[in-house]
Parts: structure tokens; sequence; C-alpha cells
């Protein structure tokens, strides 16, 4: 039987019009900055680097998460 694979990615929780709204990283341009370009397709990720940049993410107050979906799910900013 074959195993299922994953892609990995980072979601970032924002607030928009008091609403919480879901915004995955599309792409990361230097070394200390993560983007969440609203209409660009969601940036897969290897897992280890994943969680460093949700890691460097919150810590700078940025709510986010590692998500990881079945292979061939693909997400676009809102």
């Amino acid at each position: 039987m074959n195993n299922p694979k994953f892609d990995t990615y980072v979601a970032v929780f924002t607030t928009e019009d008091g609403k919480i709204t879901t915004k995955f990283v599309t792409g990361v341009p230097g070394h200390n900055t993560a983007e969440w370009k609203s209409g660009q397709p969601a940036m897969k990720l290897s897992e280890s680097y994943a969680k460093d940049i949700v890691f460097g993410l919150t810590l700078n107050g940025h709510p986010s998460a590692v998500v990881k979906a079945l292979h061939g799910v693909e997400f676009t900013n809102p």
C-alpha cells in the first residue's frame, strides 16, 4: 500500500475588518522576511523550513501555523 504524500505550507492569521482571515505565505524574498500576498498561490515549503518561518512570524506578532495538505491540494490567498 502506498503512503499518501503531503505538501507543507505556512498559514498566517490576520485580522481584516474585524474578521480573522487565513492567508498562506506566498514568498520568502529575504532571509528574515515572509510575505502573504492576496490572489497569489501558497508557497510549498519543507517541513523544517515551515517550522522556522512559523517560529519567526509568531515571535514578531503574526500568529501562524504549519499546514500539511495532501499532495495535489493547492491554496490561493483571497
